[in-house]
């Protein structure tokens, strides 16, 4: 009879037990489900600037030749001026 009444007196507290850790790991649980949202969020924004990079850095050179043929026009325009076009 002692030892059924023991077993019921140290039944509830690893109920208890069980249950504190359950919510403690549900409660770790959800901060880690948030910090890998967060995370993931970072990402998606990170390759999208990274995108938006590498397409820019494609026109580079499109844009330095229309930059250095306005560059032979002005140069151009200023000989003409000087050479006393007007």
């Amino acid at each position: 009879m002692e030892i059924v009444t023991l077993r019921h007196q140290c039944f509830p507290q690893s109920t208890v037990l069980r249950q504190n850790e359950i919510e403690a790991l549900v409660k770790e649980l959800s901060v880690i489900q948030q910090e890998n949202k967060t995370l993931r969020r970072e990402n998606m924004l990170q390759t999208k600037q990274l995108d938006r990079f590498q397409d820019r850095e494609g026109e580079l050179p499109q844009m330095l030749e229309s930059h250095n043929h306005e560059v032979r026009v002005l140069k151009e325009q200023i000989r003409w001026v000087v050479a006393g076009g007007c």
